[in-house]
């Protein structure tokens, strides 16, 4: 395997690619050839993998769901190398979207990012996170400076960031969650991406499923133990 280098591509793009070199020797000169591959669908593979067996881990491990989309959020900007993430969760008391957990690549200062995502309510249609929930299907801007749909592009900008994804959390085929993601890079929408942000959020989905059925259940307990007490 040889030396693997972020490289741009001409549309502005970037992209992972692999140097070989290779040492020649002719009539007694030396030569050296330089072979460059595109290997990023590679490195997407790999670290969909990679992704999978930490998720199930996280799935196996957590105790809340609170504590299953933090650890969640942290895992998947870092392998996915997304440089800012956010978690949104349904609030019934402000009929729209709450930003329950941020997430900021190490050495980035987010603040006035992270502040606005806790200080705004998505109602339904509104912004990456609404859109997502009004469809409860994946939504990816490749330039959100140009997207009147992201509400924070402002911001954004600002902070250079350059494309952005949001997908749901699914019960069945509600959505009961959001995650959000933006890099500093411009990125087109690729299967594999989607595929691995679909599978998460239908393992959350369980997830949360499990943890309200566990709810019911205690709460039932103590409804019960209240009535054989009077």
């Amino acid at each position: 395997m040889g030396l693997r280098h972020p490289a741009l591509r001409r549309d502005g793009t970037e992209g992972l690619v692999e140097l070989s070199i290779t040492r020649l020797e002719i009539d007694s000169e030396i030569y050296f050839s330089a072979f460059l591959r595109d290997v990023t669908e590679q490195r997407r593979l790999d670290r969909f993998v990679e992704l999978q067996l930490e998720s199930s881990r996280i799935f196996a491990e957590a105790a809340t769901i609170s504590d299953a989309a933090v650890r969640l959020l942290d895992i998947m900007s870092t392998l996915g190398s997304w440089d800012y993430g956010d978690y949104w969760e349904f609030d019934e008391r402000a009929s729209g979207l709450r930003c329950l957990a941020t997430w900021g690549a190490p050495g980035r200062d987010f603040e006035d990012f992270r502040a606005a995502s806790h200080d705004v309510v998505f109602r339904s249609g509104v912004g990456l996170p609404g859109r997502v929930w009004s469809t409860g299907r994946a939504t990816w801007s490749r330039d959100v400076h140009l997207d009147e749909g992201v509400a924070r592009r402002d911001l954004a900008a600002r902070h250079s960031l350059q494309s952005g994804v949001a997908f749901p959390v699914l019960c069945g085929s509600t959505p009961v969650a959001v995650f959000e993601f933006f890099s500093s890079t411009r990125r087109d929408s690729d299967a594999t991406t989607l595929a691995q942000f679909e599978s998460i959020g239908r393992q959350l989905g369980l997830f949360f499923e499990r943890q309200r059925a566990i709810s019911e259940i205690r709460e039932s307990e103590a409804r019960f133990r209240n009535l054989a007490d009077s």
